[in-house]
């Protein structure tokens, strides 16, 4: 089978234009259909007259290097990886995917909200920037956390059982009490004395449901 030149037969055929070696550990893919997949262990599948030993074809991929992936990708379909997968850029998985090695992410914003009140009220946005501080002082104090509906709203793609973390830091001078509201049922302790801390995993737990369960530092 020989060597295809041009980009229309490549698209057509779902082969792959090479004319130089294939690097130890890279995959090269030409045409933006294209699904050509090649073993990027050293093997060659191109012989020296340019000749395609066998079809490619995009069910088979062996991997003996580090993949590296820049810009939006979707697997679709049971992806395991036993090494080191390094992205940028936004990535969606379908499928069963089994991670054996390191994951390099971007690292994840976090924005630090702060209470100065007595009685304070968080947003999603708020609570999704990952930290909340408060100024407890002049007396009991309070953090109320947002609906249930609220929460939902504020998070794409939601399904039952899924959850984010966010940390909490009483830094005033008086004991905070956390409470929910309509859809947000605080479980645990929901005491804060004045400078500790608590970790709060917000659980959806159906529509417009969520459980808040707390672990207070000592």
């Amino acid at each position: 089978m020989k060597l295809l030149q041009s980009f229309t037969e490549c698209e057509s055929t779902k082969f792959i234009n090479w004319k130089d070696p294939l690097p130890v550990g890279k995959i090269i893919i030409s045409g933006a259909t294209g699904s050509g997949i090649f073993m990027a262990d050293g093997t060659s599948v191109v012989d020296e007259d340019g000749n395609i030993d066998a079809p490619v074809t995009s069910t088979n991929l062996t991997l003996s290097g580090t993949l590296a992936v820049t810009g939006a990708s979707t697997m679709t379909g049971a992806v395991t990886m036993a090494s080191t997968l390094d992205v940028t850029g936004a990535v969606g998985i379908t499928g069963i995917t089994t991670l054996g090695g390191a994951i390099d992410v971007s690292t994840l914003a976090t924005t630090v909200t702060d209470e100065d009140a007595q009685a304070g009220t968080v947003s999603i946005a708020e609570l999704l920037g990952g930290v909340v501080t408060q100024n407890s002082k002049t007396g009991a104090s309070t953090l109320t956390f947002p609906t249930g509906t609220a929460i939902s709203a504020g998070i794409t793609t939601l399904a039952v059982g899924d959850s984010f973390d966010v940390f909490y830091y009483n830094r005033g001078d008086q004991t905070v009490t956390l409470t929910g509201d309509t859809g947000s049922t605080i479980t645990g302790n929901a005491t804060v004395a004045t400078h500790l801390s608590v970790l709060l995993k917000f659980v959806n737990t159906g529509t417009n449901t969520w459980n808040v369960y707390t672990l207070v530092s000592a």
